[in-house]
């Protein structure tokens, strides 16, 4: 997926986000949200790869247990079900993303030759007296 078309899609997304806004559904806004935050990680890193599709799929199941779970009398950790699957599940979830995002910058995002290219093209200039 190049980045012209990740791009387009982050639009799709927050299109139909939008278009589910007026009538209160918190799961496929949600799940927008969820596809925009992957989406925007995909542009990081120029493409879409297995792992952020297995991010995705992550926040999709917790999105979906914590609304199968809303009305749950039971505890989990001192919180409702849903709750505790946002705090415990949901939240540490960007830090896995910003994690394998710094695994694998140097690698796939900005190996040496990009570097060296921007470097020459951007780098600092000496002036001339």
């Amino acid at each position: 997926m190049t980045r012209d078309r990740i791009v387009t899609a982050m639009a799709l997304v927050a299109l139909a986000a939008l278009v589910r806004l007026p009538y209160h559904d918190w799961l496929s806004f949600g799940f927008a949200t969820c596809g925009l935050l992957v989406l925007g990680l995909a542009l990081g890193f120029g493409r879409l790869r297995p792992r952020l599709i297995l991010l995705f799929a992550a926040y999709v199941l917790l999105l979906a247990g914590m609304a199968r779970l809303a009305d749950s009398p039971r505890l989990f950790l001192g919180l409702p079900v849903a709750a505790s699957l946002l705090l415990y599940g949901i939240w540490p979830l960007p830090l896995l993303a910003a994690l394998l995002y710094g695994l694998v910058f140097r690698s796939s995002v900005l190996p040496d030759d990009k570097l060296e290219q921007f470097l020459a093209a951007y780098g600092r200039r000496e002036r001339r007296p």
